[in-house]
C-alpha cells in the first residue's frame, strides 16, 4: 500500500466563532508543512480538520452510522427507499450481501481511502506533537499532550472500525494478514497485519491516548458536564465542547468496547466499571428526559460521550428519506420489523421518539431549530453512548454476578422508559444475551453497531436467510493508492 495521498487538511484554518461553527473548515492558500506545525494554532486546525474528515457524508456523517453499516445490519427495509446513489447500492448489494454487484464497490472504497487519509493526517500531528515545543501552545505540555492524545485516539479508532469491517472478528481465531495498522508518516510502504496484531496496536494506542488527554481532563472535569459538553462561550474555544472531541471518557469507552471486541471482558469490565463509577459520581451521564425529546432532542444526547458534528447531516438525510416518487409516494428507508423488535413495548421512548408513525428514522431528521436541544440534535452524530457502557459491563461481568449485570441492564431500559421489565429471573447467561441484543438493536439504530455486534459474538443477523459467516467482510477495494 502506497501512503502518498497529500494531506488535505493540514492547512486549513478552523473557525471558533460560534458554537454551530467550531468545525467549520474553509480553505485558504497553500501553506507549507513547517509553517503549519510552527504554532499552536496549525496544531489546533490540523486536529479539528481530521474530526471535520471524519463527519462527511462517506463517514460517520452517514455511511459509519446510519449509512450501509447499518443496511448490512438489516436495520430498514430499503426498498421503499430512492435509487440514486447509493440507495440502489444498499437496496441491491450491501442488503443482500452481494459485494460484487455494479458500484457497491464504490461505499467500502470511499470509506477505506477517506479513513486512512485521516490515519495519514493524525500520525502526521503526532510525530510533530511528541517532538513540539510546550511552550509553543497556549497551556504548556497540557495540551501537547491533549493533541497527541486525542489524534492517537482517533488513529485507533478509525482503524479498529477498518478491522471491523475489512476483516474477521477475533472470536473466529483468524490466521490470515488482512489490514494494514499505520503509525508512521509519511509511509510508502505498509505491510498488512494479522487481526491479533491489529487489535494489539488498538488497545496499545487507546490505553497511551487514556494517560495523555487525563493530564487535561481530569483538571478540567466539568467541562465534561451535559450543560457544557457540547456547547461553550460565546466565540467558542479550542478547549471547549469536549463531548465533540477524544476526551478521557469517550477513549475510555472506545477501549472498552475494543476490549470486548477482542475477547477480553475483564479487562473491558475495568474500564466501564470506572466510568460507571464516574457517573454515578457526578450524573454527567445521565438519560435524556421526555421533556427534552419534545423538544427535539431526538439523539438522546445526554448519555454521549462523544458525538462528531456536521450541519449537513439533515440534507443528507432527506436525500434519502423525503422523496417522493412519480406518483407523489414518499421514498424513505423504513425501519424493519419494528413490531418484533419492540416487542409490544410501546412505552419505550426510543419507539415513541425516534420512529415516526410509518417507521422512519427521525434520529438524522430536522428537528425545530427553535429549541436549543432541536439544533444540537440535528447537527450530532452519536460515537459512543453511556448504554454502550452499560452492556459492556453487563455482558462482561454476567458469569461472576448475573444480579450486577441485571442491574446494568436495568439501567438502560429505565433510561428509556420501560420500569417495569423484570429480569430477576434470566440464570442463564444465553437468556440474558438475547434480552440485552434485543434492548441494544433499538438502542444502536442508526449507529453503526448493530453490524459489528453480531460479527463479534459470531451470530447471524436477524432476518437473514441461509446466513454465511463470510458477510461479516467486505473485500479491500482493489486500489490500495490512497
Amino acid at each position: 500500500m502506497k501512503m502518498n495521498r497529500l494531506l488535505l487538511i493540514c492547512i486549513l484554518p478552523v473557525l471558533f466563532s460560534a458554537c454551530n461553527s467550531w468545525l467549520d473548515v474553509q480553505p485558504e492558500e497553500q501553506i507549507s508543512e513547517d509553517e503549519v506545525f510552527s504554532t499552536g494554532n496549525g496544531y489546533r486546525n490540523v486536529l479539528n480538520g481530521v474530526y471535520k474528515s471524519l463527519s462527511g457524508v462517506n463517514m460517520y456523517g452517514r455511511e459509519m452510522t446510519w449509512g450501509v453499516m447499518d443496511v448490512l445490519a438489516q436495520c430498514y427495509n430499503v426498498q421503499n427507499m430512492p435509487s440514486e446513489y447509493p440507495g440502489r447500492q444498499y437496496k441491491e448489494g450491501a442488503a443482500f450481501y452481494d459485494y460484487e454487484y455494479t458500484d457497491f464497490h464504490k461505499l467500502p472504497q470511499a470509506i477505506w481511502e477517506e479513513g486512512y487519509n485521516a490515519v495519514a493526517n493524525c500520525n502526521n500531528l503526532i510525530a510533530h506533537a511528541r517532538h513540539a515545543d510546550p511552550d509553543l501552545f497556549e497551556l504548556k505540555e497540557s495540551e501537547r499532550a491533549l493533541l497527541e492524545g486525542e489524534a492517537l485516539a482517533l488513529r485507533a479508532f478509525i482503524q479498529f472500525d477498518m478491522l471491523r469491517i475489512f476483516a474477521p472478528a477475533p472470536v473466529t481465531s483468524p490466521k490470515g494478514t488482512y489490514i494494514p495498522y499505520i503509525k508512521s508518516y509519511p509511509e510508502v510502504l505498509s505491510v498488512k497485519l494479522s487481526v491479533e496484531e491489529c487489535m494489539e496496536n488498538v488497545i496499545q494506542d487507546l490505553e497511551d491516548a487514556r494517560k495523555l488527554v487525563y493530564k487535561y481532563d481530569s483538571i478540567n472535569v466539568s467541562k465534561l458536564r451535559i450543560a457544557e459538553r457540547f456547547s461553550g462561550p460565546t466565540g467558542g474555544r479550542f478547549f471547549e465542547y469536549r463531548g465533540f472531541r477524544m476526551n478521557y471518557y469517550a477513549v475510555s469507552g472506545i477501549l472498552a468496547r475494543a476490549y470486548l471486541y477482542n475477547n477480553q471482558p475483564n479487562e473491558a469490565y475495568n474500564v466501564a466499571k470506572e466510568i460507571i463509577d464516574f457517573q454515578n459520581n457526578t450524573k454527567y451521564y445521565n438519560f435524556t428526559s421526555a421533556s427534552k425529546m419534545a423538544n427535539g432532542n431526538l439523539k438522546f444526547y445526554d448519555d454521549i460521550l462523544c458525538g462528531f458534528y456536521s450541519t449537513k447531516l439533515t440534507d443528507w438525510d432527506k436525500a434519502l428519506n423525503d422523496v417522493l416518487d412519480a406518483n407523489g409516494n414518499q421514498l424513505f428507508m423504513v425501519v424493519k420489523e419494528v413490531d418484533n423488535l419492540f416487542n409490544g413495548e410501546t412505552d419505550d421512548y426510543r419507539k415513541r421518539y425516534q420512529l415516526s408513525a410509518v417507521n422512519r428514522l427521525m434520529k438524522y431528521a430536522y428537528q425545530n431549530n427553535a429549541t436549543s436541544e432541536g439544533i444540537l440534535s440535528s447537527n450530532l452524530i452519536p460515537i459512543i453512548r453511556m448504554s454502550e457502557i452499560y452492556y459492556i459491563a453487563a455482558e462482561a461481568c454476567f458469569d461472576k454476578d448475573p444480579s450486577e449485570a441485571i442491574d446494568y441492564l436495568m439501567q438502560v431500559k429505565k433510561g428509556r422508559n420501560l420500569r417495569n421489565v423484570d429480569l430477576s429471573g434470566i440464570t442463564l447467561k444465553s437468556d440474558f444475551m438475547d434480552r440485552l441484543i434485543s434492548d441494544a438493536r433499538r438502542e444502536f439504530l442508526g449507529e453503526g453497531q448493530i453490524f459489528f455486534m453480531f460479527k463479534r459474538l459470531n451470530q447471524s443477523v436477524p432476518t437473514v436467510n441461509n446466513w454465511k459467516p463470510e458477510y461479516f467482510i467486505l473485500d479491500v477495494p482493489d486500489s490500495e493508492n490512497i
